[in-house]
């Protein structure tokens, strides 16, 4: 509404100018300044016009994003200031051959068929919401992605030992290591914290009284050594001690704390994530579907074999700055 008004305004001021072309040379003169061409020309630069239509367009467009921010006449004049310098520049780049650049109209190009498509696309029927049968029915045909495996919190003391130690400064560390795990056996989980915070050498869970957290087979995969590992998945339950575990990094410690079995999870907490997956799905053939119709009635070739022909390009590094002083 402010639009029509501020638009009905305009168009007022130049049918009076308009009006007054036709009574008496003073008025004629100043009448002459506006273009003939086009009696309701905001500006003129070269042979551009801004029209009032374009530039109540462009105020449209501007106010559904910034909501009143051209209430007066001052930002008015700001935006029409901003709308002459974009054509100023853009003439200047059309003169000096920038609308010819190939990579300007590969780009102007891709603009062109992602509009066309965008509209094309919006012009048929609406996606159908996947139903609650098809939900259930992808929910069903996949419960491996659902299941969330199995999993356990273990605790470690880690005696840490060069792989190039000699044997009996490794048998020392052993017999030490044993002489610990002997102490863990009578203790509970409390007194094992304690034991990793006295004697183990891994910083990252020393401590927190050797806790490792939580741990499946999949998500820790190179955090720890495979022996570790699988020591600590064979503890059988929550309580018990794994034997001495000897890998080249030196000895561990490891006591089951918690125990989790493999779950599938509720058809209700992953209802939303299948719908939108199925809809992006819908979306995606939608896509393919108006590809192939849009090839009908053309005549495609191609030559694939073409392509062995084809250099691949040059990999290029990135250009880095010299490296600070002392760095």
């Amino acid at each position: 509404m402010k639009i029509l008004c501020i638009s009905a305004a305009l168009v007022s001021i130049f049918v009076s100018v308009s009006c007054h072309r036709h009574s008496g040379s003073e008025t004629q003169q100043q009448s002459a300044d506006i273009p003939a061409r086009d009696p309701v020309a905001l500006a003129v630069i070269g042979e551009k016009h801004i029209t009032l239509a374009d530039f109540t367009a462009e105020l449209d467009r501007r106010s559904r994003l910034h909501d009143r921010l051209y209430e007066t006449e001052e930002q008015r004049g700001k935006l029409l200031d901003e709308m002459i310098q974009f054509e100023v520049l853009l003439a200047k780049a059309r003169a000096a051959g920038y609308d010819q650049h190939p990579e300007i109209k590969a780009r102007l190009n891709q603009f062109i068929v992602a509009r066309f498509q965008e509209d094309q696309l919006a012009a048929q029927p609406a996606p159908i919401t996947p139903s609650e049968t098809e939900v259930r029915s992808f929910y069903e045909q996949n419960q491996e992605r659902f299941t969330t495996p199995a999993a356990i919190r273990a605790a470690l003391i880690h005696f840490k030992s060069s792989p190039k130690a000699t044997g009996p400064k490794r048998e020392e560390l052993k017999q030490k290591a044993e002489a610990a795990r002997a102490e863990a056996r009578e203790s509970d989980a409390a007194g094992f914290s304690r034991l990793a915070q006295k004697y183990s050498e891994d910083q990252a869970t020393r401590y927190a009284g050797g806790d490792m957290g939580w741990l499946t087979r999949d998500s820790v995969a190179g955090h720890w050594e495979e022996a570790v590992l699988n020591a600590a998945f064979a503890i059988p339950e929550p309580g018990h001690l794994s034997p001495l575990v000897e890998t080249p990094q030196g000895f561990y410690i490891i006591r089951l704390m918690e125990r989790k079995p493999s779950a599938v999870r509720p058809l209700a907490q992953v209802k939303d994530a299948i719908t939108y997956e199925l809809a992006q799905r819908q979306q995606h053939q939608r896509q393919l579907d108006f590809h192939e119709e849009m090839k009908r009635g053309l005549k495609i070739e191609t030559h694939p074999e073409l392509l062995k022909l084809i250099p691949a390009p040059e990999q290029t590094s990135e250009a880095r700055p010299p490296p600070l002083p002392g760095s």
